[in-house]
């Protein structure tokens, strides 16, 4: 088995290959590459150890979370949660790494007076950092090999039920298609969360977003004409958001080094807190140059790496052929008058405030004056998301309204059956927009647009995240 993850995907057969078959390879690969990088950890002699143990476990939690349905029969929780401890013991040594770096590029910025507060820092982290790598290696010691062992055999185990007379199974393809659509819309929404350079939270769960959408693309990237500048866009993402999230970690360890400057003797016959200071306006300065370099990712940089995502998820579902469902958006003038004569239905939905849980509420009124309140939760910024949709009654639904403020969209839906297609016609009480949305079977279908439709269409949105009903909703 090869180390490079990317390897386990150079068979273009891999994405018509049963998505049970093609996730364990991809799995085995990061694996393998964890297990060259673990005996370089601990020498001393290779700076590169840590990042690349930590890169293969993110990307093996990543392709575990995104693939849960197809390794849960091998792959038990309980390796799971001992995958999770492995990956966040290493967590404390990088974190001192990446400051202790920041301080070594922000030294040549100071001043002499500043220079005690500086080594105060820089000597306190240091030796953090031996205590922390000491720690890491010992706990590491004996969690590795078992932890090891124990997914290298079940991901080498595979067992497939049979399909159904007449049933053809959904090729690896279609399932990366979808994975791939409900992580953009997640992407998207916290991209619209974050209004300003101090929003930690949106800009860290972004990140994470972005980081996980490019780990599940990374090994078809290069069997697809679009998958390349997908990763690139990602990567680029992912790094403009990894360096605002490092200020920020940066930003409060240092607050905290001000407070025991603050209370520092003075013995060395300097001040220390001279230089704290100064670093404290460093990083905050950086923090700021951070998030202009990120500003790019909140507006038409969203809307490129969603259009990229989007061209990604066509080929793959041109490759999974009928197994995937593709859903076509299109802007409207007005609402037909067809529409505006089929049966319809009242619609208001909410998004409560959340960083980790996103949970949508909706009432829909019908015509015949049946009202429905359901509550979705969509959990995790992972790679794997569960999606719950459940009833609930008008009580809990009004309780938990208010909490939506600000986060509302109201719309009418108007259901057309024409030529075997059901078209759905929102039309937006709330604003001045009406979309028009119909499902066909794959992304190289043609879609025919009946007259009635016709006449009022303006263009397809399918690939402008704007469009969406979570970012309609802020």
């Amino acid at each position: 088995m090869s180390p490079d993850p990317q390897a386990a995907a150079a068979d273009p057969a891999l994405l018509r290959a049963l998505p049970g078959v093609a996730v364990r390879r991809i799995a085995l690969a990061y694996l393998d590459a964890a297990a060259a990088a673990y005996p370089r950890l601990g020498t001393g002699l290779d700076d590169d150890a840590l990042h690349d143990f930590r890169v293969a476990l993110r990307r093996l939690r990543s392709t575990l979370r995104s693939y849960a349905t197809q390794t849960g029969d091998t792959v038990s929780p309980k390796l799971r949660r001992r995958l999770t401890k492995v990956a966040r013991l290493t967590g404390p040594s990088r974190d001192l790494e990446v400051q202790l770096e920041w301080l070594a590029r922000a030294r040549p910025s100071l001043d002499l007076p500043d220079e005690a507060g500086h080594a105060l820092i820089v000597d306190r982290l240091a030796r953090a950092r031996k205590r922390a790598d000491r720690r890491m290696l010992r706990r590491l010691g004996t969690r590795w090999a078992r932890l090891h062992d124990g997914l290298d055999d079940a991901l080498s185990r595979y067992t497939a039920p049979l399909p159904g007379r007449g049933e053809t199974p959904t090729p690896f393809a279609g399932v990366v298609a979808r994975a791939a659509r409900r992580l953009t819309e997640g992407l998207v929404t916290r991209l619209a969360a974050i209004d300003d350079p101090a929003d930690e939270t949106p800009a860290h769960d972004a990140r994470i977003a972005g980081k996980r959408l490019r780990y599940l693309l990374e090994p078809i990237a290069g069997e697809l004409a679009t998958g390349e500048l997908a990763v690139r866009e990602l990567k680029a993402l992912q790094e403009a958001l990894g360096d605002l999230h490092d200020a920020h970690v940066l930003e409060q360890l240092l607050e905290t080094e001000r407070e025991v400057a603050d209370a520092d003797d003075g013995r060395r016959g300097d001040d220390p807190s001279l230089g704290v200071a100064t670093l404290l306006r460093l990083a905050r300065s950086a923090r700021d140059e951070s998030f202009e370099r990120a500003r790019q990712w909140l507006g038409d940089g969203a809307l490129r790496v969603a259009g990229a995502l989007d061209a990604v998820r066509g080929e793959l579902a041109s490759i999974a052929g009928s197994g995937v469902e593709v859903e076509r958006k299109y802007l409207l003038s007005a609402c037909p008058e067809i529409a505006a004569a089929a049966p319809s239905r009242a619609v208001v939905q909410g998004y409560l405030p959340g960083a980790v849980l996103i949970e949508r509420l909706r009432r829909t009124q019908d015509a015949d004056g049946k009202v429905r309140h359901t509550r979705t939760v969509k959990s995790g910024t992972g790679v794997t998301r569960l999606e719950v949709e459940e009833e609930c009654d008008a009580a809990l639904f009004e309780a938990l309204w208010p909490a939506t403020e600000g986060r509302r969209v109201e719309k009418r839906r108007h259901v057309v059956q024409d030529g075997g297609q059901t078209w759905e016609v929102d039309v937006f009480t709330d604003r001045d927009l009406v979309l028009a949305e119909v499902e066909v079977s794959d992304a190289l279908s043609s879609v025919v647009i009946p007259d009635w439709l016709a006449t009022v269409m303006v263009r397809e949105v399918t690939d402008e995240p704007e469009f969406l009903n979570a970012v309609l909703a802020r």
